[in-house]
């Protein structure tokens, strides 16, 4: 598996979504976060956004690298 770096954003699969009956329209992620730090052995921390670090440790198998895009819209 890769190592993530501080600092890339991810997101974090709900795997309540998968557990809980009538979950199907939620979402299969959350996020995006930022890896705040690697503890090793593929855990890390994450924060939000605005900064806030959260208490919870999360396996890299239950992250996503986001990636976003912008679209350009070109006029005549």
């Amino acid at each position: 598996m890769q190592e993530l770096k501080p600092g890339t954003k991810v997101l974090v699969e709900n795997t309540q979504q998968k557990e809980r009956k009538g979950a199907k329209w939620e979402d299969l992620y959350t996020g995006p976060y930022i890896i705040h730090e690697s503890l090793g052995k593929g855990v890390y921390t994450l924060k939000t956004m605005d900064g806030t670090v959260r208490k919870t440790k999360f396996n890299i198998k239950r992250l996503k690298v986001f990636t976003s895009y912008c679209r350009i819209v070109m006029r005549a």
